[in-house]
C-alpha cells in the first residue's frame, strides 16, 4: 500500500506541520483505481442503453415510412417530409449498394431493418457485457 504511516498522519496534525503538506502520497493506490472504473462501466451501459432506443425509434421510422409508401400520402406534409428527410440518405446509401431494381419491390426497408437487428443483438449486449467488466 502506498498510505502513509499513522505517526506521519500524526505528525502532521501537530501545529508544527506546514500548511499544504499531505501526509498521503499523491499517487493512487489500487483500490483508488479499481473504485474509479465504475463510472466507466456505467458510462458504457449508458451508451449502450442510448444506442438501444436510437436504434428502436429508427426502426419505427423504417416501417412507418414502408406502411407509408403503400398509401401515397400528401408528399408536401410536414411529418412525411421529416420521414423521407430522416431515413432517405441510408436507404439510398442501401439501393446504391445492393442494386435490386427491376423487381418491382423495394428491398431496402427490410435490409436496414436486418442491419437494426443485428446491432441490437450484437453491439448492444456486447457494450452491456463490457460495462460489466469494468463494475
Amino acid at each position: 500500500m502506498n498510505r502513509a504511516t499513522p505517526s506521519a498522519w500524526a505528525a502532521c496534525c501537530r501545529r508544527d506541520c506546514k500548511p499544504g503538506v499531505v501526509p498521503f502520497p499523491r499517487g493512487r493506490d489500487e483500490g483508488s483505481q479499481k473504485k474509479d472504473m465504475f463510472v466507466l462501466g456505467n458510462f458504457i451501459a449508458a451508451v449502450a442503453d442510448i444506442i438501444d432506443i436510437a436504434l428502436k425509434i429508427y426502426m419505427w421510422i423504417i416501417v412507418i415510412r414502408a406502411v407509408l409508401s403503400w398509401v401515397h400520402p400528401d408528399p408536401y406534409n410536414p411529418i412525411v417530409r421529416l420521414l423521407y428527410q430522416v431515413t432517405e440518405p441510408l436507404m439510398a446509401f442501401v439501393r446504391r449498394w445492393i442494386p435490386l431494381r427491376g423487381m418491382g419491390i423495394d428491398f431496402s426497408p427490410m435490409i436496414i431493418l436486418l442491419a437494426i437487428f443485428f446491432l441490437q443483438r450484437f453491439l448492444v449486449p456486447s457494450l452491456i457485457q463490457l460495462s460489466y467488466y469494468f463494475r
